[in-house]
């Protein structure tokens, strides 16, 4: 997910979900701030002890409902996490509202590959998957018709398990005609 990634030196970059911080490594030594968020106290707890950096800042928030100002961070970094909150739309929108306009969003998921219904296996599996916390079946391509007009998607490359994986980069437009 991090390869070929360029980020500015003195960027603010927020990760939602940061889980127990094994990405955090990836971008530690850069010359960035980053805040880390998640809902687990857990999670949360055992990635403040992997790392004491001033530069990250650990905080316990729901990605559903960031308390963050609007285009407070100029990269948006979700890991595995909109296919496992309640309501994806919702927290999409919040990582779009937080990103600075000209910014990314970095987005690596479980997502349906595009244009294709599922296979009978992955709609078999869809459930039980779910009660175990993820969606095996959501779209990416739903998921972003609502704010086309906010956001354009500049690579989407599929990853692991034959594409059941994708990496995918999005940016905030830039504040221009009533578009933010």
């Amino acid at each position: 997910m991090f390869e070929n990634l360029d980020i500015e030196p003195k960027s603010k970059v927020l990760f939602v979900g940061v889980g127990t911080g094994a990405d955090l490594h990836f971008i530690k030594d850069k010359d960035v701030s980053v805040t880390a968020i998640d809902l687990s106290t857990e999670m949360l707890g055992r990635a403040k002890n992997q790392y004491d950096s001033p530069n990250i800042h650990f905080i316990e928030m729901d990605a559903q409902n960031l308390t963050f100002s609007p285009e407070s961070f100029d990269m948006v970094i979700a890991n595995l996490i909109l296919s496992v909150v309640p309501d994806p739309n919702r927290c999409f929108q919040e990582m779009i509202r937080v990103t600075r306009a000209g910014g990314h969003m970095i987005i690596f998921d479980k997502f349906a590959p595009p244009s294709q219904d599922l296979p009978v296996i992955k709609k078999i599996l869809r459930p039980i998957a779910a009660m175990m916390g993820t969606d095996i079946g959501r779209h990416f391509e739903q998921l972003i018709v609502p704010y086309e007009k906010q956001i354009r998607e500049e690579e989407d490359a599929s990853a692991l398990f034959n594409g059941m994986y994708r990496k995918i980069i999005v940016r905030k437009h830039q504040t221009q005609q009533g578009i933010s």
